[in-house]
């Protein structure tokens, strides 16, 4: 195998290490979201029996639950992009890992 087809193979694979990181991180995120809102409904109903304040708990639990696995589950584009594009410079130019 030339090395230019060494390279080519390594950048997809680089390519698809990324892609799949970034779909577990969203789907981790999304199963947080489901799990907290529906468990703290769940709590409120069974603690009240009141539909309209277990519906209003699901409403702001799920908006500041979906606010916070965005900011501390989920990569930042612009960081994965980063990421990326120091394997890519390493790997086209392996002086750079020195």
């Amino acid at each position: 195998m030339s090395t230019h087809t060494a390279i080519a193979d390594l950048e997809k694979r680089i390519d698809y290490f990324y892609e799949t990181h970034s779909a577990k991180r969203v789907a981790m995120a999304a199963l947080f979201v489901g799990v907290v809102s529906l468990g703290g409904t769940w709590v409120a109903y069974d603690q009240t029996l009141n539909a309209f304040i277990a519906t209003g708990v699901f409403a702001v639990t799920s908006l500041l639950v979906v606010n916070l696995a965005m900011f501390g589950i989920v990569p930042p584009t612009q960081q994965l992009a980063d990421s990326k594009g120091l394997m890519m410079g390493a790997l086209k130019d392996p002086i750079r890992i020195k």
